[in-house]
């Protein structure tokens, strides 16, 4: 009881450990223990030391299967088949086991995304124990995340916080609704803060508050120290590594930094999409790598294929850096048929699609133009060349010349060490790509006016047409607004997580669960404690 009032945590283990010296075979006072060492000091090693004990005196002890269930499925471990398996003995034992349904129901939604047999067992745990304050926080992030309603969400998460205001996954994930709900950024992030005063090793509530204070506020040094801190204190987080890379590669110009930090979330999860749609970013503005960039959004689709970000910005790579406009209409038009949710964001991308087609189309042959590219097309590749040779000794460094058909065979097995060789190896700054464009430009300009003058001819290419004939590099690039449907982990609001999909991308990332804002990358709502004995 003390424990779950969120006692005086030296007074609740002082507790433990009397009743552990009355009887160090009781099975259900090493459950508990194991609990409040995972919950409450993250000691994953410990707590599954003494589950396995409490397993041995008694195998089929409910509570022990059900907590070993929940350190199973925690981010450090993701030891899914276990995981599943401690809850179906715990459950073949004792089928009204709440705290079991209700954690069940959260793997059944983040491994099998099957969200109709979620939604089942969550509102069966809810219905044998409407107090049950773990399993309500549970389906509010279901709602919130999957659901998107995220006003039913908030009213479950009042609920929750009635029963146990100290309960901090909820504090945080109701910071994440009322962002979604309200827009109202400094209630979102006192709802963050007062998660971290209560937990200051709860990770997830500092992956948020370093997603606002990057997407929203702007604070960029600040919200460099909340990803820093979240990471920490849970390094495999993959949204808050999704994130982070997005600040290093858009505000920090720190190319390298965010593909190492991409690469570790793939690694965690090689089908994090909003990890996927960053690192396509990264190829395309960074790395001039149009190929690498168009495979990474097709394996991003594969995962999840009505993920508006992924489409938004696979459409933008096809149709700014290989002007197949035709392609990337299609693309955006049946999304558009089948996904009239995100119909707005959809429909602003095809719109900015047929303005570049448009411009294209409207551009007449240029011999002068058409030289210049040619130069640069050559240039761009021998930088990849040049660059792909000075890094072959790098990790982050793959090998173009293997096998194709069987890299791709091992990144569609989510291989990681294949998902990171897919990585693109060459730095190339757009701006200085642009400025290169212009200098080869004005160069065969000037030679071709000198060649016509010799003719006493003049060539009919003004200043001002000459702007206009010239497809802008930087334009294209941002096609879409940002906020991904299906976001990752998390899909709670604010996190546009893209930010790690942050700015004008869309799509990024999440491991905690909350609400996503549509504006946000919604991966990531904080999914709550692991699963103490107190349901059964």
């Amino acid at each position: 009881a003390k424990m779950l009032g969120r006692a005086d945590h030296a007074d609740v283990k002082s507790l433990f450990d009397r009743a552990t010296a009355i009887n160090p075979r009781h099975a259900g006072v090493l459950a508990s223990s194991a609990f409040m060492l995972h919950a409450r000091e993250r000691n994953v090693t410990g707590a599954e030391a003494v589950l396995l004990k409490a397993l041995e005196i008694a195998p089929l002890h409910p509570d022990a299967l059900c907590t070993y269930g929940g350190i199973l499925l925690d981010d450090t471990r993701k030891d899914y088949v276990g995981a599943e398996e401690m809850f179906l003995k715990c459950l073949a034992v004792n089928p009204l086991h709440v705290t079991a349904l209700a954690f069940y129901g959260l793997y059944v939604q983040e491994v099998k995304k099957d969200y109709i047999m979620t939604e089942q067992l969550m509102r069966r745990a809810i219905s044998l124990n409407p107090a049950h304050a773990d399993a309500l926080s549970h389906f509010g992030t279901f709602l919130g995340k999957v659901r998107s309603d995220f006003t039913g969400a908030s009213l479950i998460f009042d609920r929750v916080l009635a029963l146990d205001p100290l309960h901090v996954n909820t504090i945080c994930n109701k910071g994440l609704v009322t962002q979604a709900i309200s827009q109202n950024f400094d209630e979102a992030a006192a709802y963050f803060d007062r998660a971290i005063d209560i937990d200051p090793q709860h990770g997830p509530s500092y992956g948020f508050k370093g997603l606002l204070l990057y997407s929203l506020r702007r604070n960029f040094t600040a919200a460099e120290v909340a990803f820093k801190r979240s990471l920490e204190l849970t390094p495999t987080d993959v949204s808050v590594l999704a994130n982070y890379g997005h600040l290093k590669q858009d505000i920090l110009g720190d190319f390298n930094g965010a593909e190492e930090l991409y690469r570790k979330a793939l690694l965690h999860d090689p089908q994090h999409v909003s990890a996927l749609c960053n690192l396509g970013m990264l190829m395309e503005d960074a790395y001039g790598d149009y190929g690498a960039a168009v495979k990474v959004y097709e394996k991003a689709l594969v995962v999840e294929p009505r993920h508006t970000g992924a489409i938004c910005q696979y459409a933008a790579c096809l149709a700014t850096n290989q002007q197949d406009f035709k392609k990337a209409e299609k693309m955006l038009k049946q999304a558009i048929a089948t996904d009239p949710q995100d119909k707005h964001e959809l429909s602003t991308c095809l719109a900015q699609v047929k303005n570049l087609q448009k411009q294209a189309t409207k551009v007449a042959p240029n011999i002068v133009q058409g030289s210049a590219r040619k130069e640069l097309e050559k240039r761009r590749l021998s930088k990849i060349k040049n660059s792909r040779q000075a890094r072959a000794r790098s990790p982050l460094y793959f090998n173009e010349d293997e096998d194709e058909a069987e890299e791709e065979e091992a990144v569609a097995a989510g291989d990681p060490d294949a998902l990171a060789r897919q990585m693109a190896s060459m730095l190339l700054d757009e701006e200085e790509e642009e400025a290169e464009f212009m200098e080869v430009l004005e160069r065969e300009r000037r030679q071709a006016e000198d060649l016509e003058a010799s003719k006493n001819a003049s060539l009919p290419l003004s200043g001002e047409r000459s702007k206009s004939s010239v497809l802008p590099l930087k334009q294209s690039r941002r096609v879409g607004s940002g906020s991904a449907r299906g976001r990752s982990v998390s899909e709670f609001p604010g996190e546009g997580r893209s930010e790690s999909e942050a700015g004008s991308r869309p799509g990024i990332a999440r491991t905690q669960s909350a609400p996503d804002a549509r504006s946000a990358s919604a991966d990531t709502m904080s999914d709550g404690d692991t699963p103490a004995g107190k349901g059964g």
